[in-house]
């Protein structure tokens, strides 16, 4: 049912569909909900989408890692409509639980200290993104690249097999 709602044409169609099937069990009906929230995002309806990722994040039955994530993109689609306080203080509740999720988290406090001209402490977090085994390739990629573009020096990153030797 979610491939075929997945082969619509069009994100309405696709929110549509998804929107209208009953997951089995609790972890079905989040990834479901992730799912029908970047649909209804991707058809313009960013107010839907937000209600839908609300309803998520804040479900008490739906295991903390799906709450979590709901929350992180709930906080990047209210990012025009929460102050600066607000968001740093919405992203610094994420921190903990989930390492994966953690170093994106650090990766939005890092850019909330440019908004905030705190260049220093940007560097910081961001070299501290650069050297932490959970950062993916294209988030050490992009801490680089505004460590570079604010300044700063890169930190040099020890290979697996330095760090065993």
């Amino acid at each position: 049912a979610i491939l075929a709602a997945l082969d619509n044409n069009e994100a309405a169609e696709r929110a549509m569909a998804l929107a209208s099937i009953q997951g089995s069990d609790v972890g079905g009906r989040a990834i479901l909900a992730l799912l029908t929230s970047k649909e209804q995002f991707d058809a313009g309806s960013q107010k839907e989408a937000q209600e839908t990722l609300q309803l998520l994040a804040s479900d008490a039955d739906v295991p903390l890692v799906y709450r979590q994530v709901a929350s992180f993109k709930l906080l990047a689609l209210q990012e025009n409509q929460l102050s600066l306080a607000e968001r740093k203080a919405g992203y610094e509740a994420l921190i903990g639980g989930n390492p994966q999720l953690e170093v994106l988290v650090e990766e939005q406090l890092a850019l909330i200290e440019i908004e905030q001209g705190n260049t220093e402490e940007a560097i910081a977090a961001l070299s501290s993104i650069v050297q932490d085994s959970e950062a993916t390739p294209g988030l050490r990629r992009r801490a680089t690249q505004l460590i570079v573009a604010l300044g700063g020096d890169v930190p040099v990153v020890a290979t697996a097999q330095e760090q065993s030797e």
